[in-house]
Formats: structure tokens, C-alpha cells, sequence
């Protein structure tokens, strides 16, 4: 009866991976690098799922259940160096391959070609089962784990810093990417030490839960949409300093020559009130109501800037502080630009 549960959340999965698949490569006309891996990542979750939903279905026939696993493996072994890969385009929006980076594929490889032969040397499998804590795992299992988790965190790390540092801790980008890359690699953890009672079968559907996270983030925010990354970059090289505040007074965004020119540490920028940074923190002599009066000024005519001259001892520099606000859907945004 159990399996009969995880078939049909297997087929639920893969019709659910098959669609977005179909929508992931047609939402991008230009087919850029990232989305290509993405939809890589995407077909080999197919694989995977669909060789687990044969396992079920022929369970009681005469096949060995390690042969479907054999299958499934030219999808499972092969998603960690694609979510790498993921990772690290993600960050720094295209790379080039080389033939070096073939060898990153050798370990998928053999630890395919070996589930296939498991029978033969066991070195995948001294005793196989669907239960993870009844498996009896052979040597070679804890090197293709090693190598395969080593790779699952590589893509973790360059997509949460990267997806923190554009779009904000915690921000509406960040979030599902953080779900969507802590779930299969929390899950596959507790499943390979053993410390829950759970089937093989739960994590792929962990993964199909990454990939919807993912697609998600995707369909919600571009989360695959480079632009957004490349536009940072290019303002973390302009001279001047700018940021963003939103209805609330809070910052939102800012440059590297900002958080330079400041000397604030940029974790401690996020969200900080403008009038605690720029009013009872800062020696600009610049007073609330002043500060307040130009911000509600550029609020209720967007077309105005306004001009504030200040010196700063600390900082020994004079700065002319220009304020200019956009409104869309109702919600007003300022922007702060100094020279």
C-alpha cells in the first residue's frame, strides 16, 4: 500500500517535471546557458523518477530491483555536477566549457557503469533494498556520496550568495532558491546516515520539489534571468554611490561605492531606516524634517529631483545628494545618488 502511495507522487512528479520542462524551454527565446543546464537538470529528474515509478510497477516480477536503480542512476548520479553547474552560472552568468571539465563526469559515470554490474562486486550494494536503513552500502557507495554531496553544496553556495547578495536576504528571490536547494540535500542527509526510517523513493521526490522551487523562482522573479546580475555588476562600478528606499523608508538596494563610501557593513545596510543612516547616525547635520520634506516632495512629483548639499567631517568629503522617487502599482520607490 505504501508504494502504491509513493507510485502515484512518482507519477505526479514526473508529469509535474515533463510540464515544466516544456514551459522552461519555451519561456527563454534566446535558450541562454543557464537555462539550458536548468532544463538539464530537469531531464535527468525525469529519468530518475521515471525508472523509480518501473521499480513499482514490476516489484513483483521476476527483475531485479537493482537493475531500475541502474537506470535510474543515469539521472540521479549525474543532477549533483548539473546543480554545480547550475551554481556557478548562476553567478557569474556564463562559462566556458572546456574538455577539463568533462572529468567532472567520470564519477557519474562510473558509479553508473557500476550500479548496472552490482550483482557481479558489489561495491555499489552489499545488500540492496528500498528502505534506506536496511541497504547494506558497499565501499565504493561512500565516494560516489562524497564527490556527489561535495557538488550539491558547490551549487548551494554559489546560488545562495549570489541570489542573497542581488536580491537581499531572505527576498522574495531568495527564498524558494533557499527552500528549493536545502530540502533534497537535508533530506538526502538524513536518509544516508540513517537518521529517519525512509524509502529511496522520498528523495527524488525531493528533488522535484527543488525543481518547482526553482521554476517557481523562475516563472515569479526570472530567477534564471541574468540581466538582473549583470545590472549589478554594472553599478558596482559606477563612481558614484546610490541606493534604494521603499514606501516605508527602508533600504532596499545599494551599491559596493556606497557601502565603501559609508563604511557601513552591508548585511547592517538591508533594511536599515534611511533616517536612522542618514539622520541619527551620520554627521551630515542633516535633519529629519528636512530629509523627510524631500522625500515626500519627489514622492508627489515624480518628475522633480531634489538637491541636498552636505559635508561630512568623518568622512572628510562633501556630498551633493540628489533624491528622485518611481511609482509603479501603487508603490513608490526613492532613489539616492551621491557624488
Amino acid at each position: 500500500m505504501e508504494n502504491i502511495s509513493y507510485l502515484a507522487i512518482l507519477v505526479i512528479s514526473l508529469f509535474v517535471l515533463a510540464i515544466t520542462t516544456i514551459v522552461v524551454s519555451k519561456k527563454s527565446k534566446s535558450h541562454n546557458q543557464i537555462n539550458r543546464i536548468f532544463v538539464y537538470c530537469l531531464l535527468f529528474m525525469m529519468i530518475w523518477t521515471f525508472s523509480l515509478i518501473l521499480q513499482i510497477t514490476f516489484q513483483k516480477s521476476s527483475i531485479n530491483p537493482v537493475f531500475f536503480e541502474g537506470m535510474a542512476s543515469f539521472g540521479a548520479c549525474f543532477i549533483p555536477v548539473e546543480f554545480m553547474f547550475l551554481g556557478i552560472v548562476f553567478s557569474k552568468t556564463r562559462i566556458t566549457f572546456k574538455k577539463i571539465h568533462l572529468l567532472l563526469f567520470v564519477i557519474p559515470l562510473i558509479s553508473t557503469i557500476l550500479m548496472f554490474f552490482n550483482d557481479y562486486h558489489h561495491l555499489f550494494y552489499v545488500k540492496y533494498s528500498t528502505i534506506i536503513k536496511e541497504t547494506v552500502f558497499g565501499p565504493y557507495f561512500y565516494v560516489h556520496s562524497v564527490y556527489s554531496y561535495a557538488c550539491l553544496f558547490i551549487g548551494l553556495f554559489y546560488l545562495l550568495k549570489y541570489s542573497i547578495k542581488n536580491s537581499g536576504f531572505f527576498s522574495k528571490q531568495s527564498v524558494p532558491v533557499l527552500i528549493g536547494t536545502l530540502v533534497p540535500v537535508a533530506t538526502n542527509i538524513m536518509g544516508t546516515l540513517g537518521l529517519v526510517n525512509m524509502s529511496i523513493y522520498v528523495t527524488p521526490i525531493s528533488f522535484t520539489i527543488s525543481m518547482l522551487c526553482f521554476a517557481f523562482a523562475i516563472f515569479k522573479f526570472d530567477f534564471l534571468k541574468i540581466a538582473p546580475i549583470a545590472l549589478q555588476r554594472v553599478v558596482d562600478r559606477m563612481s558614484d554611490s546610490y541606493l534604494v528606499i521603499d514606501d516605508e523608508y527602508k533600504i532596499i538596494d545599494f551599491n559596493e561605492p556606497f557601502v565603501k563610501t559609508t563604511k557601513v557593513n552591508a548585511n547592517a545596510l538591508r533594511n536599515m531606516d534611511i533616517f536612522v543612516l542618514l539622520v541619527d547616525s551620520s554627521d551630515l547635520k542633516l535633519k529629519k524634517d528636512e530629509l523627510e520634506n524631500a522625500l515626500n516632495t519627489v514622492k508627489n512629483n515624480l518628475a522633480q529631483t531634489v538637491v541636498l548639499e552636505k559635508n561630512s567631517e568623518k568622512l572628510n568629503k562633501f556630498f551633493n545628494i540628489e533624491i528622485s522617487s518611481i511609482s509603479s502599482n501603487n508603490s513608490t520607490i526613492r532613489f539616492f545618488n551621491t557624488i
